[in-house]
């Protein structure tokens, strides 16, 4: 019985020492200054509130500000003991423009969730976990969209460009393209479209759920995309890039 206690012992203190330390590393590989915003259901405190960013304060809100090169890595357990469940923002445009939102979840010990969310904005970003190739977002958006682009006609074209506020174009190419909340479900469903399903981006373009629309529609279509935007995986180290 002796021997058993002390190799229940050892076993506790091998699992202690082999315990994974959830950690989040945000990287800006952009060419430009980022405020990444830190909104948290969880964790609360793991991120440090140096900045506001988007206007947006409070004590589940935190900020940071990254230049282009910089990295930084944060334990992502909070002052309250829990792991990280949020979101992480990309803030452009000296902290004017609201691009990509990197979402994970934690909160559980074997397995992690997270995607990438462009239905506040779209902006160069990948999340996923250290070390692996399945990542959420894309590195470069505006060039995806492109790509598929020079292959519409022009009355798709037209369709799509009556939404100023989500793509323009100059001398055949777009130039800028965006996305905003209020796009889903009426205002601009065919331009959620363009960028979900005719240029394959790998984020929320749309909310997921379960409300019932019509069979085969365009809004049942999405959101069935939307649901499976979501990525799971053992680790809990991530990896949030902008490009």
């Amino acid at each position: 019985m002796l021997f058993l206690r002390k190799s229940l012992a050892l076993a506790a203190i091998l699992i202690s020492f082999c315990a994974s330390t959830p950690l989040i590393r945000v990287h800006n590989f952009s060419k430009e200054r980022i405020c990444y915003k830190v909104e948290y259901s969880n964790g609360t405190g793991a991120f440090p509130q140096e900045a506001v960013c988007d206007d947006a304060k409070g004590i589940q809100v935190g900020g940071f500000w990254l230049d282009p090169n910089q990295t930084k890595e944060v334990t992502a357990i909070g002052k309250d003991g829990q792991r990280f469940n949020g979101a992480i923002t990309a803030v452009l445009k000296n902290n004017t423009i609201q691009g990509a939102r990197n979402e994970i979840n934690l909160l559980n010990t074997t397995m992690s969730w997270y995607d990438v969310d462009y239905q506040y904005g779209i902006s160069d970003s990948t999340c996923g976990p250290f070390n692996s190739t399945n990542f959420s977002g894309e590195r470069d958006a505006l060039g995806k969209a492109n790509a598929v682009w020079k292959t519409l006609n022009q009355t798709m074209k037209t369709e799509l460009l009556a939404y100023p506020q989500y793509l323009s174009e100059s001398n055949g190419s777009l130039v800028a393209i965006s996305m905003g909340i209020d796009a889903w479900p009426s205002l601009a469903p065919k331009a959620i479209w363009f960028f979900q399903v005719t240029a394959g981006f790998k984020a929320y373009m749309s909310p997921g759920g379960n409300i019932a629309y019509p069979e085969n529609s365009t809004l049942s279509t999405l959101q069935d995309l939307a649901n499976k935007q979501t990525l799971a995986d053992p680790s809990d180290h991530f990896l949030i890039t902008s490009y």
